[in-house]
């Protein structure tokens, strides 16, 4: 049985940690959530889904869509400050041409979709952010039922990524170059732990 690969994408795919955390603390401050604009409250929402921590957090369900769509527009605007980690573009070509390669993310489809354009990242054959549907799992479900021959596999940098994988039977990849640290992400059981983007490849068979 051979794998469906199912990226996250920041923190996995963007080197956008700073970027993120400054983007995501101006949109929660113009919202009027400036207590949550820290970086360890930022790490801390996700140990969850993004949506999920937010909510738990205190942001109310009908402040999110304004919210996000705030955090959507200054993620697009500061596109080239976030680059692919080094080794990615590799990883990714090899990859697409040789299993269906998604991205499941708490990011915006649109700002996604134009990253992995502006950064010449092609062949994933979808993506799928949380404009689409807030939860990873939901999504991790549907690809797996429209791949019930392939192995699913989700591929993430925190926490939360490896609960939501172990959540619906997918092999919980964790890696080690993305925004929480080896420590944390072992908390939620990783079935493998990838230390440099070179190790991508090894999950191709």
């Amino acid at each position: 049985m051979g794998p469906l690969l199912m990226f996250d994408f920041d923190g996995v795919i963007a080197d956008s940690l700073a970027v993120f955390q400054e983007s995501l603390a101006a949109a929660l401050v113009a919202h009027g959530f400036a207590s949550l604009a820290d970086r360890r409250t930022f790490l801390d929402i996700f140990d969850d889904n993004m949506v999920a921590g937010l909510r738990q957090h205190g942001v109310p369900r009908a402040a999110l869509p304004a919210l996000l769509a705030d955090l959507g527009a200054r993620l697009a605007a500061a596109m080239d400050r976030y680059p692919p980690f080094p080794g990615i573009p590799e990883a990714f070509g090899k990859l697409t041409a040789a299993v269906p390669v998604y991205v499941i993310t708490s990011n915006l489809t649109g700002v996604v979709s134009a990253y992995l354009e502006r950064y010449g990242l092609a062949g994933v054959r979808e993506v799928l952010g949380s404009d689409k549907e807030p939860s990873k799992q939901v999504k991790i479900r549907r690809l797996a039922a429209q791949w019930p021959d392939l192995r699913p596999v989700y591929i993430g940098d925190t926490l939360g990524d490896m609960t939501e994988a172990h959540a619906v039977g997918a092999l919980a990849v964790a890696v080690g170059w993305g925004w929480h640290d080896e420590a944390r992400l072992r908390r939620g059981n990783p079935d493998r732990f990838l230390r440099t983007p070179d190790e991508l490849a090894t999950l191709a068979s």
